[in-house]
């Protein structure tokens, strides 16, 4: 080969190495995304435009661990083998960042003059933003609302909830839903459902009594309250003293209450908007609607929860890491994650006509007034993070409540000394 060509071939390499078309040497470059149908769909879209965008790279798109996340995911840490982006809780991002696990990305929003004020403050908070670095960028979110089967309520001669519902309505309406059709004295549809033993599941009950679990600095554990007692009462009551909720007994059926919502075995439910696609999944979106959530003593609140996009610290690759991360999380994808019924957690989509008017038979426009009226959870660190000590603590004594009869006011004085004993040990380390 003459010098010529030898010169021509050289140059050729040259230019495509600046192009990006030679692949580093090494490791993939590893996005885990979520096990999830419709967001999987979406993963899998703006993997292959940013693969195009970044050859360089060899991308490969692997679904989240199906269980134990959390404890594989920081052994893939410890072991330098974590995906360079993956998708995970809002309310675990503060921790695995002060771990150093994930990568600032503080920088690169400064950077990129990134659209913060284009994200709910609810989803802000559930990263963390408070309290610091920014470790990662919300996708998907949303608020507690009532889920309700309209075809139900027409059968039961029910007019649909509105805002002028508050628990007096909607103990009434779970009575009318609870339907005994064959009369063997298990009813073949319950009205409702009940978060009684789920800690989370129950905080915008008591929030909307005018309790909280905690003091605004986290210090001190307040569920002992009064007000606090009224909600747990109440739902007390809607189990034991009501029999409208879903149990191990109630139904001639059994599932869990978001499975048995969806098949038309449970009218009406206050959840997180999850439910809207397990709707649409089954084919029944049609029955679905949405309403505020009935409102308590004192107010009428949501509880806010989310996910975010995230990356590993140990990334050899950062920048194209981010540009990820701005592609999964634009208006743009949050267009698309409202067209298959989940919700963005962009403020530009959620006001727009695409969320506010859908082309849909039911009121989706309502989740965005729930987020604008909805808390996130509590920083649960100090009690060993969101699914700790609480979890078993809170669910031991709410199931002596139902199975023993014991006491609203007694467990939450009891689950109050618990937590503030933990507290107590963790400001002693």
């Amino acid at each position: 080969m003459n010098q010529k060509k030898i010169f021509i071939l050289a140059a050729a390499l040259f230019i495509t190495a600046c192009a990006g078309g030679v692949r580093k040497k090494g490791k993939p470059f590893v996005i885990m995304h979520p096990r999830n149908p419709a967001l999987d769909r979406i993963f899998q879209k703006i993997g292959k435009e940013f693969q195009a965008a970044h050859p360089h790279l060899k991308v490969e798109l692997q679904p989240a661990y199906a269980t134990g996340f959390y404890s594989k995911i920081l052994t893939a840490m410890a072991g330098g083998s974590a995906p360079d982006v993956f998708y995970m809780t809002g309310k675990a991002v503060t921790d695995f960042g002060q771990r150093g696990t994930l990568a600032d990305l503080g920088p690169f929003i400064e950077k990129d003059n990134f659209p913060l004020g284009d994200i709910p403050p609810q989803a802000l908070d559930e990263i963390g933003i408070n309290s610091g670095n920014i470790f990662a960028l919300p996708l998907t979110g949303g608020a507690s609302a009532l889920f309700y089967n309209k075809d139900l309520f027409e059968r039961c001669g029910l007019a649909e909830p509105d805002n002028k519902w508050t628990w007096k309505e909607y103990l009434q309406a779970a009575k009318k839903l609870t339907i005994d059709e064959d009369k063997d004295g298990r009813p073949d549809v319950i009205g409702t459902s009940s978060d009684l033993t789920y800690w989370a599941g129950m905080l915008p009950w008591i929030w909307a009594a005018g309790g909280d679990l905690l003091s605004l600095d986290g210090n001190q554990c307040t569920v002992g309250s009064e007000q606090a007692a009224v909600a747990v009462q109440f739902h007390l009551d809607l189990i034991n003293k009501h029999k409208v909720t879903v149990n191990e007994s109630s139904l001639s059926t059994t599932g869990t209450s978001s499975e048995l919502f969806s098949t038309g075995k449970v009218a009406m439910m206050v959840t997180l908007p999850w439910a809207i696609w397990e709707m649409a999944s089954t084919g029944r979106k049609n029955k679905l609607n949405i309403a505020l959530p009935p409102a308590g003593p004192q107010k009428r609140i949501s509880r806010y929860t989310g996910e975010a996009v995230v990356i590993w610290a140990g990334s050899k690759y950062k920048e194209e890491a981010w540009d990820f991360l701005k592609r999964i999380t634009s208006a743009a994808v949050g267009n698309e994650l409202v067209k298959r019924y989940w919700q963005s957690t962009r403020l530009s989509v959620l006001q727009s006509s695409v969320f506010q008017n859908p082309d849909t038979e039911f009121r989706e426009e309502i989740l965005y007034k729930v987020l604008v009226n909805s808390r996130s959870l509590p920083d649960m660190r100090k009690l060993g993070g969101q699914d700790g000590i609480i979890r078993d603590i809170w669910n031991n004594e709410m199931t002596l409540c139902i199975k023993d009869g014991k006491s609203a006011a007694a467990a939450l004085l009891e689950i109050q000394h618990k937590l503030n004993a933990e507290l107590h040990n963790y400001k002693s380390k």
